[in-house]
């Protein structure tokens, strides 16, 4: 009884920060906050961040609820369709600063991160329906033996593998949908089954970050070292992966040595064994044959021009033209995470629209910092923005004043490794970024399995991501030594 009493009175001290701290944030006077000069809808857009952070870390509330009302929110105080006070500056006194436009935000609902996740769903669901997920399960593990130790680094190599040439999102579709029958041979072994799943989108998000392709922030990196009318570093692609997949490889071992301390297996080994679904030849011949035409595009999107989103319908459109994916498996789709990460979206898409992301970042003083404190600070700005909001969107936000800056403070960055381990470590930064369903497409397909808490992913995720930030910028400076 005293237990459950102070569970409940927990929860309301939690739900009363929840709320006090965003309408303190939204009704001071900025300068208080040492932000003069933001004007109205930057400072309401701050005061939504903060509640949905609270939200989110506190878990008073499903994920999903906490994101429709993020949603709500942005549309009530700060679009187009805001009410009326919130629109007149007569009545706030205050310059209100740009209004979003309120279909913008709806739009987050249809984003094309969205439209990926949920072909890489449909995909799942239909190999799974005809037992193709156990054969291809089995393929990739048997040289891993059937240890569950081996096993998860034989996962977290494979999707690490993939990923370097395939959206990480898409990867961690894919597999995750490939582990299904993994999942089911592991009987009651919860702590085992939350590894298996955080693996994935652990290994997806770091193998991104072995080729300038794998990843949208390595690829604004990638571009931002080498603009001809920027820095200009002649970085080549095979200088980029020399220095980061031997850091890709070494942080997927480095993670799969926390998951499994984190997360003991209780199974003693893991086989996947065949299930017989009774599928026709034809069914089988379909799924396959959709499968490779969808990862042949998502490899080959930089050649033939279809984006990844686009992509992800054409499993979506042909298994449901021959039957194979129906109604019913419709209503299988986890909405309530889709609608979760949308919340994620509409913020992020929110801050950028009405200047806060840039209003925040202008307001970090680099050019009085030290050349080592530029990138310490940096790094933790990027993975901390990007662990609420979409990390290309940071990466796209804070690069272009990092080159800029490097541009000027020339040699004097070389204490520090130069402009390439600042300009590659915001890619690092933004990848490592793993803590929240939120945070990225492949969490939210991770925490979708129902086999992983949100706590436990933000307690792994904080320890992998601190750990590859500290690790993978020192690696980079050192290999900067080098090339």
């Amino acid at each position: 009884m005293q237990n459950m009493e102070s569970s409940v009175s927990r929860r309301w001290i939690l739900a009363a920060v929840m709320v006090v701290v965003p309408l303190v944030v939204a009704m001071v006077p900025p300068s208080w906050m040492g932000l003069e000069g933001m004007v109205f809808h930057q400072q309401t857009m701050l005061a939504i961040f903060a509640f949905a952070a609270l939200s989110w870390i506190f878990e008073l509330y499903p994920a999903w609820v906490t994101s429709v009302v993020v949603i709500f929110l942005i549309t009530l105080t700060d679009s187009d369709s805001a009410f009326f006070f919130f629109r007149d500056h007569t009545l706030t006194n205050r310059e209100l600063g740009k209004l979003i436009s309120a279909p913008s935000i709806l739009k987050s609902f249809g984003d094309p991160s969205i439209i990926l996740y949920i072909g890489g769903l449909v995909m799942a669901l239909s190999a799974s329906k005809i037992g193709l997920d156990a054969k291809l399960a089995r393929a990739i593990l048997h040289p891993f033996g059937r240890k569950p130790a081996n096993v998860l680094l034989g996962v977290m190599l494979a999707t690490g593998l993939l990923s370097m040439f395939m959206s990480d999102t898409a990867t961690t579709a894919l597999m995750i949908g490939m582990m299904t029958p993994v999942f089911v041979s592991m009987g009651d072994d919860t702590k085992g089954k939350a590894a298996l799943a955080l693996s994935v989108t652990f290994a997806s998000l770091i193998g991104g970050m072995g080729t300038p392709v794998g990843t949208p922030p390595a690829m604004l990196a990638f571009n931002a070292l080498n603009d001809p009318e920027g820095l200009n570093l002649g970085l080549s692609f095979a200088t980029w992966m020399a220095v980061m997949v031997p850091l890709c490889l070494l942080l997927i071992v480095i993670a799969w040595r926390v998951l499994v301390w984190m997360f003991p297996f209780t199974s003693t080994d893991i086989e996947v064994t065949f299930v017989n679904r009774a599928s026709s030849r034809r069914d089988l011949v379909i799924v396959v044959a959709t499968y490779a035409l969808t990862i042949l595009l998502w490899i080959t999107g930089g050649v033939t021009g279809v984006s990844n989103s686009v992509a992800a319908l054409v499993p979506v459109v042909v298994l449901a033209m021959t039957g194979i994916f129906t109604a019913d498996d419709v209503s299988r789709l986890p909405w309530s995470v889709l609608w979760m990460f949308a919340g994620g979206l509409a913020l992020g898409s929110g801050m950028d629209d009405v200047g806060l992301s840039t209003f925040l970042i202008e307001k970090v003083p680099f050019d009085t910092m030290s050349p080592l404190l530029v990138i310490v600070v940096s790094a933790l700005i990027c993975w901390t923005l990007s662990n609420f909001i979409s990390n290309t969107g940071t990466a796209a936000l804070i690069i272009p004043v990092l080159s800029a800056m490097a541009m000027s403070m020339g040699d004097r960055l070389d204490a520090g490794g130069g402009a390439t381990t600042l300009i590659m470590g915001i890619a690092i930064s933004a990848s490592m970024a793993m803590s929240l369903p939120v945070s990225t497409p492949g969490n939210a397909i991770a925490f979708a399995t129902g086999h992983v808490t949100q706590r436990q992913m933000v307690r792994a995720g904080i320890v992998v991501g601190l750990l590859g930030l500290i690790i993978g910028y020192a690696f980079v400076m050192l290999a900067m030594t080098v090339f």
